[in-house]
């Protein structure tokens, strides 16, 4: 899992699946959505109470967000 977290937006960057958004910004974009989802994950190991993890699922999600939708494009065109 850890390794498709990084290689994944690298192969979203040379796919050019979003070609109207400089890459700079989308390189940007998907480092801040790796990392939120990473930290997500990482705190979820330490959190202490349920109510705190629902907290870090949904942070995680959102990070997760960030380069899921295009999977299914890379995905869909490989088939």
């Amino acid at each position: 899992m850890a390794l498709a977290l990084v290689v994944l937006p690298i192969a979203l960057l040379r796919r050019g699946v979003w070609r109207w958004i400089p890459p700079t910004i989308l390189l940007a974009w998907l480092l801040v959505g790796l990392g939120l989802n990473a930290l997500a994950i990482l705190l979820m190991g330490v959190a202490g109470s349920y109510g705190f993890m629902l907290v870090l699922a949904v942070l995680a999600g959102l990070g997760n967000s960030v380069f899921h939708p295009a999977d299914y494009a890379i995905l869909n065109g490989a088939v």
